[in-house]
């Protein structure tokens, strides 16, 4: 293991990562992910294992027996109140596809998962790994790609999100939902545009999305992003009453034209050095 963790999390570790690495015939990595990953968890979080594969070992027998125990071992954790969010193991070519497709723009889609609310991103997860053991340095290549931002995935992104943004800014339908006091509507658009906001903002910072958590508190230290976003955004979301609906869209609209102004701005800037 390369670095102590604050307990349970190191706790865990040395009890179900000597299990864990037994699974695998060859290249091998074993992380946390999650708040642990990303030094941001406090005593809500559960613990996110990840493990990154070439082959499962040939015993089947052996192989069963090992994974009853690892799901024995983490009951028992539950049951002392440690939640362990499983250790979910991947195959190493498939996150190696994948991620190239990523970051070459071609396919920037989340993956859909049931435990995300957007979905799930892989280069954020992958970047907020912390290694635990790496011995073939499989998760450090993948990291170092990601060290430098790529200029094709921020394309990518900023055309994905802004898209969405400007049709939704504009469109009658979300207009006359509003006058309708549609809540169902009012509240799943606005969500869905503050997303398409903090994906463009993140991407013109040249930072990974987030994933679903700790979204503002990432937005208060970048240097690019309109005044008083983060604000703009609790306010957004924070509405208490049905009138409201006009207020919460007159603020998307605005926010929208503020980040279009922002990506013009700094396209243009890129424009001038090229």
């Amino acid at each position: 293991m390369k670095q102590a963790f604050s307990e349970p999390v190191q706790s865990v570790i040395l009890d179900l990562v000597p299990l864990i690495r037994q699974l695998f015939a060859g290249p091998y990595a074993i992380a946390v992910a999650g708040s642990v990953g990303k030094k941001k968890d406090d005593s809500f979080s559960d613990i996110d294992l990840r493990a990154y594969y070439d082959a499962w070992i040939d015993d089947e027998s052996l192989l069963s027996e090992l994974k009853q125990e690892i799901d024995g071992k983490i009951a028992g954790w539950a049951m002392k109140g440690v939640l362990i969010d499983g250790y979910w193991p991947r195959q190493i070519e498939t996150i190696d596809t994948r991620l190239k497709s990523i970051l070459s723009g071609a396919n920037i889609d989340p993956d859909p998962c049931i435990w995300t609310i957007g979905g799930y991103y892989l280069p954020t997860d992958i970047i907020n790994n912390t290694i635990i053991e790496d011995p073939y340095r499989i998760l450090a290549n993948w990291q170092d790609q990601l060290r430098a931002y790529p200029c094709e995935y921020k394309k990518a992104v900023i055309k994905k999100y802004l898209a969405s943004a400007e049709y939704w800014q504009n469109d009658y339908h979300y207009q006359s939902k509003v006058l309708r006091k549609d809540i169902v509507f009012c509240s799943g658009i606005a969500y869905l545009l503050v997303h398409d906001l903090i994906q463009i903002v993140f991407a013109l910072n040249n930072a990974y999305y987030s994933g679903d958590g700790w979204n503002l508190n990432y937005i208060r230290s970048f240097t690019t992003a309109p005044q008083g976003f983060a604000s703009e955004i609790e306010k957004v979301l924070l509405i208490g009453d049905a009138n409201d609906y006009a207020r919460q869209r007159e603020t998307l609209c605005r926010l929208i034209d503020q980040v279009k102004q922002l990506v013009h701005k700094q396209s243009s800037q890129q424009d001038q050095h090229e």
